[in-house]
């Protein structure tokens, strides 16, 4: 049984097992974004719906489903009503689930509907902020080691490139760290550097460390000086009535 055929039978056994539907089923993390170690494992994410009377209760039960984490698998997913929640709030991680290339199972009615309820909420400050945050933590842990983890090393890249995205195009960035790389003015000849890291990377241990070239971590390190602490447009948003886009969700699960 390949990976593919195994995780699949993880999801089919958390319907049966939870009496849920899986709206959509992702490969998030480093195999998702392009540039995973020969041991990193898989990081499977979902949105799930109960049954409409699930979401009567008085005291509402758990609303995340995990599976006990094993050497090569890590699933885990949210409940759908959680993950409106969480994207009416700026959540930037729903968006990455419901746009990332490697799908293992989606529902052809309700990831439709769900995908163009969760498109219309991206608020690109919430975004921006959240991607130089996380760019600021991972430049902090390497800009003064002789050594990285190439894995924090693309980490810190990758939220780098999303930021500067949305300075640029006010929309969600790709999640595929390869069309980031080409299509937000990175210069050219560093993007031989990154690409030859990817292909070392994919021959690595996620342990492992090594020195990244000065030119290049200054480089990367004046990109991310340029970043503002301010985002430079606060966009209108739409305005999404999120109960009746729940209860349209949970009118076609039944």
């Amino acid at each position: 049984m390949n990976i593919e055929e195994k995780v699949k039978a993880h999801l089919k056994e958390i319907e049966q097992q939870h009496e849920v539907t899986i709206i959509h089923a992702i490969e998030s993390g480093s195999r998702s974004w392009g540039f995973p170690s020969p041991n990193s494992d898989y990081d499977v994410r979902f949105i799930y719906v109960h049954k409409k009377d699930w979401y009567l209760q008085v005291f509402p039960e758990r609303d995340v489903i995990e599976v006990p984490i094993s050497d090569e698998l890590d699933i885990a997913g949210w409940d759908l009503k959680k993950a409106m929640y969480l994207a009416a709030k700026g959540n930037v991680v729903v968006h990455e689930w419901l746009n990332t290339p490697i799908v293992y199972q989606s529902h052809p009615l309700l990831y439709p509907e769900l995908k163009s309820i969760i498109d219309q909420s991206f608020n690109p400050q919430s975004a921006y902020h959240h991607y130089r945050s996380m760019a600021k933590r991972a430049w902090l842990d390497i800009q003064e080691q002789k050594e990285v983890k190439l894995k924090r090393f693309f980490y810190f890249i990758r939220a780098l490139l999303s930021a500067k995205w949305i300075i640029q195009n006010n929309s969600m960035p790709s999640v595929e760290f390869g069309y980031l790389l080409a299509n937000t003015g990175f210069n050219s000849e560093h993007v031989d550097n990154i690409q030859k890291l990817i292909k070392l990377k994919s021959t690595m241990m996620e342990s492992e460390r090594m020195v990244i070239d000065e030119s290049l971590m200054g480089y990367v390190g004046n990109l991310f000086e340029e970043l503002s602490n301010e985002f430079p447009s606060s966009p209108k948003l739409p305005t999404i009535n999120w109960n009746d886009s729940l209860a349209k969700l949970l009118g076609m699960r039944s």
